[in-house]
């Protein structure tokens, strides 16, 4: 592999990460946001997943 070809896969996720930035930190606080009220008003919140994510949930 080249050293060229790596330093674009460096860059092309950098770039990935900037759109998520983005379009995620909003609904991401918002999220985090009802939770913590949620937590707060005594309720609890339960996560759930598929696979091997759910383990780590």
């Amino acid at each position: 592999m080249s050293v060229e070809r790596i330093q674009q896969h460096f860059r092309d996720s950098a770039a990935l990460h900037l759109e998520a930035l983005d379009a995620l930190s909003l609904p991401i606080a918002a999220s985090v946001d009802a939770m913590f009220a949620a937590l707060a008003n005594g309720n609890k919140i339960v996560a759930c997943g598929d696979g091997p994510s759910a383990a780590a949930a």
